[in-house]
């Protein structure tokens, strides 16, 4: 995928989901043509957001499946392995339910003796904190994230 060059999309939800099917784009511009077409710019990475009034924009908020193995910095400068679809077995320390994996990281960190999170999305969904880092199992209702280092 070419992410200089625009794809012609009829409108801005379409703009959306030609980024949600390409691994990578975490960001599109949209600019509204006639008749009924115009470029969509995806992107994958982020710059400093500036006002046009002719352009749309927007933000990919899903993590997975394009953010597995990366590591993520909390506020307080922890850092964890995102790992998508994986739940480890045991260490149940507690449940939250959160609005975001990164919620749910969050929640985490604020929990004496957290070192992993198995979120199941939703509105709110389900976080599962834990206090340990059992067997690894694939499952496609899971956002998972092991704790590599505490709050600094």
């Amino acid at each position: 995928m070419n992410f200089y060059s625009p794809v012609w999309t009829s409108d801005f939800n379409s703009c959306l989901a030609a980024c949600e099917s390409n691994p990578g784009c975490i960001d599109v511009s949209y600019i509204p043509s006639s008749p009924n077409q115009g470029p969509c710019y995806m992107k994958n990475s982020l710059q400093p957001a500036f006002t046009n009034t002719h352009v749309w924009g927007a933000k990919r908020s899903s993590i997975c499946p394009d953010l597995d193995g990366t590591t993520y910095q909390t506020s307080c400068g922890s850092t964890y392995q995102i790992q998508c679809y994986v739940d480890h077995f045991g260490g149940l320390l507690g449940t939250v339910w959160t609005s975001s994996l990164k919620s749910c990281i969050s929640a985490c960190d604020t929990a004496t003796g957290c070192v992993d999170v198995s979120y199941a999305p939703g509105t709110p969904g389900p976080c599962y904190l834990k206090n340990s880092i059992g067997a690894a199992s694939n499952n496609t209702g899971i956002l998972g994230a092991k704790q590599l280092t505490a709050c600094t």
